[in-house]
């Protein structure tokens, strides 16, 4: 979401946007959990996706 606010040019913030939408529907299709959700923070990618890959 914070590349969206850095775009340059308002197509540019609309497709990025877009993209963060689509990932999120696909997140949802799949029953995955957000990685935006405030429960996840604070904390790395590296430790979201070692809880989620069953990897202790």
């Amino acid at each position: 979401m914070s590349a969206a606010s850095r775009a340059v040019t308002p197509q540019a913030r609309e497709r990025r946007l877009y993209l963060v939408n689509l990932y999120l529907d696909r997140l949802k299709a799949l029953n995955a959990p957000s990685p935006f959700d405030d429960e996840l923070r604070p904390g790395s990618a590296f430790a979201w996706a070692q809880r989620h890959s069953g990897h202790a």
